[in-house]
């Protein structure tokens, strides 16, 4: 069995939306038990020293306050877009996290890339390098909904008003649990112009006077424009609209767009006189309102590889709005998994067989002709296999084809090291299984290191994987100092020419920008 020394614990972590990020963001909390079983959390966070400062971006990885207190852990995070593209790494190296020190931090520099961030993976170690052993997920979703809506406003005379005041409670159509509250302002400013402003509403009670509780919900990107009696959107060419951004001192937030007030000017003169008459028929006026609103965290959750939720361990908080998956319209949930996960294990019905160097696997045709067009080609013409009713493929091992047909008849990659994913990315390019090579990839780019991220290259470059392949190479170019002495790397300048010299020359050009 390893020891801690020769261990080390993945953590990926896929957070939706991040660009709507308003203050600090955690992961799941999860365990690495091949470290001491220390609990951990992931977290990002916007931080500003003064108002009118730029808003610096951070992640950083947490150690929660529980046994051992004190301990000294390498770890690596490395952030990726949508594509899965990596957009930046950071490294520290034997930092000590104790009471009083629990978090280890890394800026964000780029901070244009920071809103496209969608995976954070982090690698954690004790000793001289990284060698991943355990493995966790997380999945984060911050929820956006962009909302219309009329906003009618009663009981308005401008002869004689000064500012009327009206609110407005919309709840999340996703999760109506979730809410917001908008205040519009409106004023006549002079004789000729009405001033309209929307805002979150801030009031919360005596009690919350000085917490957080205002940083979600909020809204963005809103646009209004005035309905008349008959609901048509009346076109104002004088309409100005601009933002104010608020400071509320009592709220340890930055100062940025999440709270701005959004305010609009409406003329109000002779050529307008179908909002004047009209719109203000009976003493009210109507607003159609957009806007992007934020619900906040919706989702915080363990997973597996699959996506699929995990019970926590027993020593992590479980939050009763963070453990629901939501099933549709109270319909009991389907056992075909269940059902083809049996068909496969208990190998009835079968009719056909695949052979490897040590075990035969018992198969159904029409399962796999309809997965793999490898397979289906085969069923479909007079090939030798057919009259045999079997196939060999001496080319890979018996646990790499008990792992696809457990995706073939399951859809399902069950949790593997960065070894069974090579392997098994092999299996799905040989029989055209397109989504399970994609699957595989992923877990090859979130368990680079330099010892396999050479023999990772050369598997991309024969299969001519050109997004795994950049992705290599960006990595070898980010650690050349630790992989250019390496055998695997010799081997590579000495079998691959080519492609050895345009890393070599991406990483000359690296070291010319320093």
């Amino acid at each position: 069995m390893a020891s801690s020394e020769d261990c080390g614990f993945s953590f990926t972590w896929i957070i939706e939306n991040i660009n709507y990020l308003h203050d600090r963001l955690l992961s799941p909390k999860f365990v690495a038990n091949c470290l001491h079983k220390t609990e951990w959390q992931l977290g990002c966070a916007l931080k500003s020293a003064e108002p009118n400062e730029e808003i610096e971006k951070y992640l950083f990885l947490r150690k929660v306050e529980t046994e051992p207190y004190n301990i000294s852990v390498s770890y690596e995070l490395s952030v990726f877009d949508a594509k899965n593209e990596k957009l930046q790494t950071f490294n520290m190296r034997g930092f000590w996290f104790h009471r009083g020190n629990s978090v280890g931090e890394s800026k964000f520099c780029d901070l244009k890339k920071f809103s496209r961030i969608k995976t954070i993976r982090c690698h954690m170690w004790q000793g001289t390098q990284f060698c991943n052993t355990e493995q966790g997920f997380g999945r984060t979703q911050i929820c956006i909904e962009r909302r219309h809506f009329i906003w009618t406003i009663e009981s308005v005379y401008f002869s004689e008003m000064e500012k009327e005041t009206s609110f407005v409670t919309i709840n999340s159509k996703k999760y109506p649990s979730k809410k917001i509250t908008l205040i519009m302002y409106i004023s006549r400013i002079c004789e000729r112009k009405l001033l309209v402003e929307i805002m979150n509403n801030f009031t919360c009670g005596g009690k919350y006077a000085f917490c957080r509780c205002n940083s979600y919900p909020y809204i963005q990107n809103c646009e209004i424009s005035v309905v008349d009696s008959k609901g048509n959107i009346m076109v104002f060419p004088d309409q100005e609209k601009w933002k104010i951004a608020l400071d509320k001192p009592f709220q340890r937030i930055p100062r940025n767009q999440n709270h701005d007030k959004y305010c609009f000017q409406f003329p109000l003169n002779s050529t307008n006189k179908d909002f004047t008459e009209t719109c203000l028929q009976n003493g009210s006026v109507s607003f159609h309102c957009e806007c992007d609103i934020c619900f906040g965290v919706v989702l915080n959750q363990l997973e597996d590889d699959n996506g699929v939720f995990k019970e926590c361990n027993d020593k992590i908080e479980k939050r009763l709005d963070c453990c629901k998956i939501a099933t549709s319209s109270g319909t009991p949930p389907s056992n075909f998994m269940k059902d083809m996960q049996q068909l496969f294990a208990e190998k009835r019905f079968c009719d056909f067989n695949l052979k490897t160097e040590t075990e035969i696997f018992p198969v159904h045709r029409a399962i796999l002709g309809v997965r793999s067009p490898v397979f289906n080609a085969i069923f479909s013409h007079d090939m030798k296999e057919n009259a045999s009713q079997s196939v060999d493929i001496p080319d890979l091992n018996a646990d790499t084809v008990r792992r696809m047909l457990v995706y073939i008849y399951t859809d399902k990659v069950c949790n593997i090291l960065w070894e069974d994913a090579f392997d098994l990315y092999i299996a799905g390019d040989k029989y055209q299984l397109l989504n399970l090579k994609e699957r595989c990839s992923f877990i090859l780019k979130s368990n680079f290191f330099p010892s396999n991220v050479c023999q990772i290259l050369v598997l991309a470059d024969e299969r001519h994987d050109e997004d795994l392949k950049r992705a290599a190479e960006d990595y070898i170019v980010d650690h050349d100092t630790e992989i250019i002495h390496l055998d695997a790397w010799k081997d590579i300048e000495k079998n691959n020419s080519n492609l050895g010299i345009d890393i070599l020359r991406q990483i000359v050009i690296k070291r010319q920008k320093v």
